[in-house]
């Protein structure tokens, strides 16, 4: 009795031969002694494929496993070598051990294509990259779906792999300038992020297309043909563009700075003129006056809102200097503590004579006869 199982070390697909049988026998034929035991490692499936009058049909058994091949185990095979031979009889099929839990490195290289700079549409350069991909088998079901285990080589399957992904990278890198907007000449400095990136978006066509996991994609190399035409009149272009933008950033950064002093000295002026007239008040102990009336600061206190800020609380007193150092106006909404909402000056008795139109010193001549 034959023992089945797989003792590959590093392996994606591994196809079980009976003892006795040709390293490179092409007999897809397999006949199994029924009473063989078959052990399953954790991190592998092993699937039965018969050869029947309804086609290639599969039995799945996921490790860890270890027991002798019965009908229990194997349902399919029941309905194949039936109950003449009382189970004793050889079978046909050919078993395929899946590492679900390995992974498996494809190498790739991308010679030099054209990618074009998103700034300058009519200058190409060329750029090649290499790196490698890193997956592993997580969904068994879905690769046995997207591939023929009777007719799976490991090689194709990688040249099938690296074909797809040089597609894709190529797409990918030809597009990443303009997507991400960096110039095609600094396209080495973002090979992490390229990476990262790459990964993320590749994944599902990887998993769609193959019936595999992506783990990393790893570039290690994005490199400009320094040494070609196309390059150098690139690089010319864009180092007069970078030079402008300096320029421009440099002369927008004076005239913000210039436009922020004169605001700032503007405000250092109101802020002196409100202090000077408080401590002059303080120094002679006057009380403040609006429209001829006498206002002490009883100890209400309100905010304001200016320039979409909230700002205070401050006494009544100091609001008078502010308005007369024209801080704030008639437009400008107070509240205080027990208001519901904010109102402007003229609607809260405390204030309302605040912003009221002065009387004029001399009053009108009476008209003649």
């Amino acid at each position: 009795m034959d023992v089945i199982r797989c003792d590959e070390q590093d392996y994606l697909i591994w196809r079980w031969k009976p003892s006795g049988q040709k390293v490179n026998s092409t007999n897809k034929e397999i006949s199994i002694r029924w009473g063989s035991s078959l052990r399953v490692k954790d991190g592998e499936v092993a699937i039965f494929v018969y050869r029947s009058k309804q086609g290639a049909m599969q039995d799945v058994i996921v490790g860890p496993y270890e027991d002798i091949l019965k009908t229990d185990n194997l349902p399919i095979l029941t309905d194949i070598i039936g109950t003449a031979y009382d189970g004793k009889s050889p079978f046909q099929a050919e078993v395929y051990f899946i590492n679900t839990a390995g992974v498996i490195q494809i190498p790739f290289a991308i010679p030099y294509f054209s990618v074009y700079d998103p700034r300058f549409h009519d200058f190409a350069c060329p750029v090649a990259a290499r790196g490698r991909i890193t997956f592993s088998i997580s969904d068994y079901m879905q690769f046995i779906k997207l591939h023929r285990l009777t007719e799976f080589n490991l090689d194709q399957f990688s040249e099938q792999v690296t074909a797809g992904i040089k597609k894709y990278a190529k797409s990918f890198i030809g597009n990443a300038p303009t997507q991400f907007g960096f110039p095609v000449v600094q396209i080495e400095r973002f090979i992490v992020e390229l990476s990262d990136v790459m990964k993320e978006a590749l994944a599902p066509e990887m998993l769609d297309d193959f019936g595999v996991t992506l783990k990393r994609v790893d570039l290690s190399s994005i490199d400009c043909d320094k040494e070609s035409e196309e390059y150098q009149k690139l690089y010319k272009l864009t180092g007069r563009q970078r030079t402008k933008q300096v320029v421009f950033a440099t002369d927008m950064g004076m005239i913000r700075q210039a436009a922020g002093d004169v605001d700032d000295l503007r405000h250092t002026r109101k802020s002196r003129k409100v202090g000077r007239i408080g401590e002059l008040w303080q120094k002679l102990g006057l009380t403040k006056r609006i429209a001829g009336g006498e206002v002490g600061d009883d100890g209400t206190k309100f905010y304001i809102a200016t320039d979409g800020k909230q700002k205070g609380p401050f006494a009544i007193s100091t609001l008078i200097e502010m308005k007369n150092a024209e801080m704030i106006s008639a437009k400008t909404y107070f509240w205080k503590e027990g208001m519901a909402e904010w109102k402007h000056a003229n609607e809260i008795d405390e204030l309302k004579d605040l912003f009221a139109p002065s009387i004029p010193t001399t009053p009108p001549t009476p008209p003649t006869d």
